[in-house]
């Protein structure tokens, strides 16, 4: 049994530089990745992007690996990576939460993610977070990336799981979701 609340897989970089581009950032954006790992998602939204970002994991291992992809990177001024249990981070500071996690840990995540001020953006890779349905899911290959902007006026009674669409024998979205209606790698009419 994996002793954390879900196992380190790396995200392949080019779903992380995708995951930052549905995220919309801004200069004064400040993102935090719970269960960040290695860094890569911290250490690219500061090189490329030039925001603060912070990353929460509980494998000390892997935070050295991140704190050292920072100093390769040259962006350890913006960035910084704490030690802990992503379930009690500090999400105080974050207008981005980034997400690559089990839908069981999403869903326990929730409840502080919808409290959180309105128009804060979290963008999860492959999974769902039960009723509260993505604003926008976006296909990159066979990777799903999903963003939900806090509104403030969520109303999520139950954990009913959201399946990630992929064919419409998986899919639990209404027949009109845009999940259903492309053929193309894209669900989305964009390109993250």
């Amino acid at each position: 049994m994996y002793p954390y609340d879900a196992p380190y897989i790396p995200t392949p970089i080019e779903v992380v530089r995708a995951m930052l581009r549905v995220a919309e950032l801004r200069p004064d954006d400040v993102l935090i990745d719970l269960g960040c790992g290695d860094g890569r998602i911290v250490v690219e939204a500061a090189r490329l992007h030039g925001v603060r970002a912070i990353g929460v994991d509980l494998d000390e291992n892997l935070l050295a690996c991140a704190r050292a992809s920072a100093r390769t990177a040259g962006v350890e001024g913006l960035v910084s990576f704490r030690c802990g249990n992503l379930l009690e981070a500090d999400l105080s500071e974050a207008s981005v939460v980034m997400l690559y996690m089990l839908t069981e840990v999403n869903l326990r995540l929730r409840p502080r993610l919808v409290a959180m001020p309105a128009g804060t953006r979290i963008v999860a890779h492959r999974f769902g977070m039960g009723e509260w349905e993505p604003e926008r899911f976006w296909m990159l290959g066979t990777a799903p990336i999903l963003r939900w902007r806090v509104t403030g006026e969520e109303d999520l009674p139950g954990t009913k799981p959201f399946t990630t669409p992929g064919s419409a024998d998986r899919c639990d979205c209404p027949t009109d979701h845009p999940a259903r209606q492309h053929d193309s790698p894209f669900i989305h009419e964009e390109q993250p």
